[in-house]
């Protein structure tokens, strides 16, 4: 058990680390998307928040990407609103990163996730049946 809980622990450390780095090699690229999305189109309330919380708040605005890009449903957003014509011009390769930055922060979320039901399944073992 021991073990298993190393592992996730690692696992979720090294999501951590990779999506920073991911994030800072990328940035420049983030805050362009951002820069012409908002030259067109206003943006939604809650991301009009996560723009400007920078690291912590680019889930938030890459699964806003990733969904206008797949045309798909946004909260807050309508479905007939032009900004889902922003990708259909020459946007489309500043946003190549994000799918893998979004899935490896849903991985390590999971992990965290799991490593944090664990802990409190043991504490309830522990504390329930001594």
């Amino acid at each position: 058990m021991k073990y298993i809980v190393v592992i996730v622990i690692i696992l979720v450390s090294l999501c951590l680390a990779v999506n920073v780095l991911m994030y800072l090699a990328n940035r420049s690229k983030y805050y362009k998307l951002i820069n012409l999305l908002q030259e067109k189109f206003a943006l939604p309330a809650p991301y009009s928040l996560h723009v400007h919380t920078g690291f912590f708040g680019a889930v938030t605005m890459i699964y806003f990407f990733l969904r206008l890009k797949k045309k798909k449903k946004i909260l807050f957003l309508r479905k007939d609103d032009p900004a889902y014509a922003f990708f259909d011009d020459s946007n489309s390769e500043l946003a190549n990163w994000m799918p893998a930055f979004y899935y490896i922060f849903i991985f390590g979320f999971i992990c965290g996730v799991l490593l944090f039901m664990l802990a409190v399944f043991l504490e309830a073992k522990d504390r329930f049946f001594p």
